[in-house]
């Protein structure tokens, strides 16, 4: 255990992996890893205590892992979006027809019975589609 820190302040730095003790190291490794993917960065302070080579390839695993991880959400977003667009998309032409009769029921309900006549006011619409 080493002081933590330059000054000396009488702190003792814990064991970083003293929560993954009950697991095993792999589980540990993979559960460590996946804090750090999350955003826990407080994880990297167990790299002040390795040596050189070792703090080197925690390094690399670390951008590796980071890069890996943010591309595996970045796919992940852009795929939900494209699926909420086509959702939508499949969907709007019936959805701008029945706000446009709830639009017209409105303005029929709202108009005074003086005003509606048959020329403004027909019974039945006819809508032609073209093909």
């Amino acid at each position: 255990m080493k002081p933590k820190g330059g000054g000396g302040g009488g702190k003792v730095v814990d064991d970083p992996a003293k929560e993954y003790f009950a697991v095993g190291i792999h589980i540990a490794e993979f559960i460590w890893t996946l804090r750090v993917s999350l955003g826990d960065f407080a994880a990297i302070e167990a790299s002040r205590g390795l040596p050189k080579a070792e703090n080197y390839m925690f390094w690399i695993s670390w951008y590796i892992i980071v890069i890996v991880t943010c591309v595996i959400f970045l796919n992940f977003i852009v795929a939900e979006a494209s699926a909420s667009y086509a959702k939508v998309t499949e969907t709007l032409v019936p959805i701008m027809w029945r706000e446009k009769a709830a639009l017209i029921a409105e303005c029929e309900d709202m108009t005074m019975n003086r005003f509606i006549t048959h020329n403004k006011f027909p019974k039945y619409l006819i809508v032609r589609q073209l093909d």
